[in-house]
C-alpha cells in the first residue's frame, strides 16, 4: 500500500489537512515548518521520523508509536493523544508544547522536558516518574492522578494547575510554584498544622 505521502522524505513549510494516517506507518519522513490540521495519526507507527517547527491543530493521535522519532519546537495545539508513549521517542531531549489537549495516559517517565509547557490540558493518570521536569509550566492543566515520583519539578509553575499530588519526599520541589491547596496538602504531609485550614 503506497503512502498517502507519496515517494518523497523531506517536506517543507507545508499545510497537511485531513490527513488520514491511522494504523498506518511512516517511516525516514522530515517535517520541517508543516502544520497538520485535523490530521489523524491514531496507532501510527512513526520510525525515525523528524518534525521541527510543526504545528498540529485538532489532531487525533490516541496511541501514537513514535519510534526513534525526533521532537523538535513542536506545538499540539487541540489534540486528542491518548495512552501515546513519549519514551519511544528519540532519545534527545523532546521540545514540545501541549495547548488544550487530552493527554491521559500518556508516558514520560525518565524523560528530558525541562521548560515544556502543557496549558489547560487534561493530562489524568499521565506518568512523569523520573522525568526531568525543570521550569516546566502546567498552567490550567487537570493533573488528577498524574505521577511524579522521582521527578525534577525545580522552579516549575504548578500555580494554577489542578489536583496535582506532589509528596515532597518523592518529588524534587525546589523554587516550585503550587497552588495553595498543593502546599497545604504538603504542609500537612510533612506534619505541619496550619489553625483554620
Amino acid at each position: 500500500m503506497s503512502s498517502p505521502l507519496g515517494a518523497e522524505t523531506v517536506f517543507e513549510d507545508q499545510r497537511f489537512e485531513a490527513l488520514d494516517l491511522r494504523d498506518g506507518l511512516l517511516s525516514g519522513r522530515d517535517f520541517v515548518g508543516c502544520s497538520f490540521v485535523e490530521c489523524v495519526f491514531a496507532g501510527a507507527k512513526l520510525e525515525s521520523c523528524g518534525f521541527e517547527d510543526c504545528h498540529f491543530e485538532g489532531g487525533e493521535l490516541s496511541m501514537l508509536q513514535p519510534h526513534g522519532t525526533r521532537f523538535h519546537g513542536v506545538r499540539f495545539e487541540g489534540c486528542k493523544l491518548l495512552g501515546v508513549d513519549w519514551r519511544q521517542a528519540s532519545t534527545f531531549q523532546i521540545d514540545v508544547r501541549f495547548e488544550r489537549c487530552q493527554l491521559a495516559y500518556g508516558i514520560f517517565s525518565g524523560l528530558d522536558l525541562r521548560g515544556m509547557k502543557m496549558h489547560a490540558c487534561q493530562a489524568r493518570e499521565v506518568d512523569f516518574s523520573g522525568a526531568r521536569l525543570s521550569a516546566a509550566d502546567f498552567c490550567g492543566s487537570d493533573l488528577e492522578g498524574a505521577m511524579f515520583v522521582g521527578a525534577d519539578l525545580t522552579q516549575a509553575d504548578l500555580s494554577e494547575a489542578r489536583h496535582s499530588l506532589l509528596r515532597p519526599s518523592q518529588t524534587k520541589l525546589r523554587k516550585t510554584r503550587l497552588s495553595l491547596q498543593a502546599g497545604l496538602e504538603i504542609l500537612r504531609e510533612l506534619g505541619v498544622l496550619v489553625p483554620g485550614m
